[in-house]
């Protein structure tokens, strides 16, 4: 297959997965050994909920490299408008004067999508501002951190935290395995924040766990999405899933858009790797 050819099996397969979702659904998939690639709705506007915590660390790291922010010496909160008591926190709850370094605070909101120290680190970098000046100057056209910036809130108010597409979330994350956000060795740093996942219930539990995945995932009441780099023994991919409007909110396990996730999830990866004999436990039952 020519190096960037649709996969047409793969795409039938994705169609036949997402077909009669309650919501809308936006896929895309590159394989990165052989460039062969699936785009569904792929250009569309998303929300990204969490998924907007991928620029905010690459933000934080250009900050440190041009040393307005050191990663390493401790912080003191003092803003209580930062503190996020929503349930996803590990300060749990955080209170004024607590301390800590924005690499521990990277940490908790890349493993755990904790969102006390994501707005923390927003406000150290100088704001949602300074990581869409990034993401402007990198060429990325749609995806933009919407928070905390008043000429951003008709945008906040449609799309939450962040928006951005299949296609520029999964190319954001291939740049950052490839060394060329910010510098190769800034890169992998950032890589290894995202092969630590605290949440695994979705796509990660389509993919055997000693394959290393480097992830991301962004759920509120009617989106629930995640962008993932895989290293699967035929070869890297990447697959994004976003999704919009769902008409199933509720809070659990088999929240229809969860379902169609770890759906996607497994059959690219049982796609491109059809001779593995291992099988999800959701799928052994």
């Amino acid at each position: 297959m020519p190096a960037g050819a649709e996969d047409a099996a793969l795409r039938r397969k994705l169609e036949a997965v997402t077909n009669g979702f309650h919501g809308n659904v936006g896929i895309y998939v590159r394989n990165l050994r052989t460039g062969a690639t699936v785009a569904i709705a792929a250009d569309d506007t998303f929300p990204t909920a969490s998924i907007v915590k991928i620029p905010l660390l690459i933000t934080l790291f250009d900050q440190a490299r041009l040393g307005t922010v050191n990663l390493d010496s401790l912080y003191t909160l003092t803003d209580s408008t930062i503190i996020q008591n929503d349930g996803d926190d590990a300060f749990a709850p955080a209170q004024l004067g607590t301390k800590m370094e924005p690499r521990r605070m990277a940490y908790l909101m890349m493993s755990l999508s904790d969102n006390t120290a994501s707005v923390w680190i927003q406000t150290l970098i100088g704001g949602s501002q300074v990581a869409n000046a990034w993401l402007e100057q990198h060429g990325y056209a749609v995806t933009r951190d919407n928070s905390r910036v008043a000429e951003r809130r008709p945008l906040h108010r449609r799309w939450g935290w962040g928006m951005t597409s299949p296609r520029e979330i999964a190319s954001l994350l291939v740049s950052i395995r490839s060394g060329e956000v910010i510098s190769p060795d800034i890169s992998e740093e950032l890589y290894r924040f995202m092969t630590r996942s605290y949440w695994r219930e979705e796509a990660l539990s389509a993919i055997p766990a000693d394959v290393q995945v480097a992830s991301k995932q962004g759920a509120v009441n009617a989106s629930r999405s995640e962008v993932l780099l895989v290293h699967a023994p035929a070869g890297d991919y990447v697959l994004s899933v976003l999704t919009k409007n769902n008409e199933d909110q509720r809070w659990v396990h088999d929240n229809e858009a969860y379902i169609m996730i770890r759906r996607v999830s497994w059959t690219v990866y049982n796609h491109f790797n059809p001779d593995d004999p291992w099988r999800p436990e959701w799928l052994r039952r």
